[in-house]
């Protein structure tokens, strides 16, 4: 955002469709944008790092239509953390839910799931020049070693061929398996709430609170009282 050559930059509230709406709705007060004349960026994650929670891509597709009938709205989605783990053969969740028409960029990661390093973006021609010729990162970046493409080439081969499938299966099956071992724990934790009577001493159903739903990601908070005695217990 802050190396973009955008006029300006806004950011709404996480995940929150109804104040992407409102801000969406106030751009509308320029002329230029209305007419067309001015482009917007709508910039999201599909699964978000830090709660693991997954973004309502779908809906913000069908805003960003409604709100910019002269097609001068664009989405921009990074697949960092869901390259390999969602979707067919691996392509994210932009491809799980066929959404690859709606999408001006998308950002793949190669380190994460692929368990390499560097990144591709998907996009138009057009969009590919502008970076070539304006993005400051990518223009004083040193190239990838050919150890490092190679090793990229064979992760796409192992997803292409199905091979990770089963990987992907168990990484969701460990998700179900942590939760209803957190759940069950919780509701422990629950039961000896009442048993506390110091005041000094943090009440037990206080110590851990985890979804009753079973998160979507791999990625999934756990919020905790206590977060440096859990920390240095789990050091």
């Amino acid at each position: 955002m802050r190396l973009s050559r955008a006029e300006k930059c806004i950011y709404f509230a996480h995940n929150d469709m109804t104040a992407l709406k409102n801000l969406l709705q106030s751009l509308l007060r320029d002329d230029a944008i209305r007419a067309g004349r001015k482009h917007v960026f709508v910039a999201v994650e599909t699964i978000y790092s830090m709660d693991g929670d997954v973004a309502p891509l779908v809906e913000i597709v069908r805003l960003m239509k409604e709100t910019f009938a002269a097609g001068n709205g664009y989405l921009i989605v990074d697949e960092a953390h869901s390259t390999g783990c969602f979707g067919p053969k691996g392509r994210g969740i932009v491809s799980e839910l066929g959404l690859e028409g709606e999408v001006a960029v998308k950002l793949h990661t190669f380190g994460k799931a692929l368990a390499c390093n560097g990144a591709i973006l998907l996009c138009s021609p057009l969009i590919r020049e502008y970076l070539i010729n304006y993005a400051r990162p990518l223009i004083y970046t040193t190239f990838m070693s050919y150890p490092a493409l190679a090793a990229i080439r064979a992760s796409y081969q192992y997803l292409e061929e199905g091979k990770t499938e089963i990987l992907a299966e168990d990484l969701k099956m460990l998700i179900d398996a942590l939760h209803s071992r957190l759940l069950a724990l919780q509701e422990r934790l629950d039961f000896g709430t009442e048993a506390v009577q110091d005041e000094q001493c943090a009440r037990p159903g206080e110590l851990l609170r985890v979804s009753r739903e079973c998160p979507q990601s791999p990625i999934f908070s756990v919020l905790s009282a206590e977060p440096k005695s859990l920390a240095a217990y789990c050091q």
